[in-house]
């Protein structure tokens, strides 16, 4: 007697032949055959865990911290970079397997305005086509927009972001960041001057995107990308 199951599992079988054949594969039945896995590499700061996106064939790390929590002492403060030499590394194996927290931010949903996001926001993410060291590929470090009150270095799906895609498509290093907004990031006092270790005021998520960039200097290889090759770029600020 034909059932219901070996109809099903004979159109999944059929669909995978037709694939293997240079056929288009359904979709549907091609993501749930690919399964992702999780994958450790050594940085500066230790071990770290994120994904092999199989559909994708390419990598993604997701929320990795570069800075320590701009909290506390922190706040309105230049960040302090995570690295070793610092001695504010994790221990153990980081989770990079999600993202983290965004930065403080108003939204506007119905009409309502309400503040979401965490001051602990400053994570860096990253997606790469290979782990190889050896391989050198050139780096483009997105910066989200925003006017510098909203948005995120960790959505995925809003058109802009980089994603594992697009790494394996254009064969290129993406990293994103999460840096300070609003007045966490911009604000201006002349108190806030008086106390600075640069006699400055008003850009620290400026300095975020910078001290971004010194991690990137700094780990970038064991994603497979050059240190030498690293283009910012943005949809608008």
């Amino acid at each position: 007697m034909v059932t219901f199951k070996y109809l099903i599992s004979v159109f999944v079988l059929f669909w995978v032949k037709v694939g293997s054949y240079g056929f288009i594969v359904d979709p549907i039945v091609d993501s749930v055959l690919a399964t992702n896995a999780s994958t450790s590499i050594s940085i500066d700061c230790g071990k770290v865990r994120g994904l092999y996106i199989a559909d994708c064939d390419a990598f993604t790390f997701r929320g990795i911290p570069y800075a320590s929590p701009p909290v506390g002492d922190l706040r309105w403060r230049p960040p302090v970079d995570v690295k070793s030499t610092n001695n504010n590394c994790w221990s153990g194996e980081f989770d990079a397997t999600v993202f983290k927290n965004q930065c403080v931010q108003s939204v506007f949903r119905n009409k309502t305005q309400t503040v979401t996001g965490s001051e602990d926001c400053l994570y860096i993410n990253v997606w790469t086509p290979t782990l190889n060291e050896t391989e050198k590929l050139p780096v483009m470090y997105w910066i989200h927009g925003g006017s510098l009150t909203t948005g995120n270095g960790t959505d995925e799906g809003n058109g802009y972001a980089p994603t594992a895609k697009l790494a394996k498509a254009h064969n290129v290093v993406y990293v994103s960041v999460n840096y300070r907004l609003n007045a966490f990031g911009f604000l201006a006092l002349e108190q806030l001057k008086a106390v600075s270790p640069t006699n400055t005021t008003g850009n620290y998520g400026f300095m975020d995107l910078l001290s971004g960039l010194r991690w990137v200097q700094n780990n970038i290889e064991h994603f497979g990308g050059d240190r030498n090759q690293v283009l910012p770029f943005n949809s608008v600020l």
